[in-house]
């Protein structure tokens, strides 16, 4: 059975990423790594939703 492509989950996922960014202001977070750490995990988020188009679209 294919997966179902949600279209509002990869929104939601980004959502909880930038609120993560705004609240982590504690001044022992080291923002430039949190920030590559959300920029990967926005990039993992970006393929999966291209894979499950390309899924759909077959």
């Amino acid at each position: 059975m294919p997966a179902q492509f949600t279209p509002n989950l990869p929104l939601t996922a980004r959502g909880y990423l930038i609120d993560f960014l705004g609240l982590c202001t504690d001044a022992g977070t080291n923002q430039h790594e949190l920030r590559e750490v959300l920029l990967y995990l926005n990039n993992l988020i970006t393929f999966d939703e291209l894979q499950l188009q390309q899924e759909d679209e077959v």
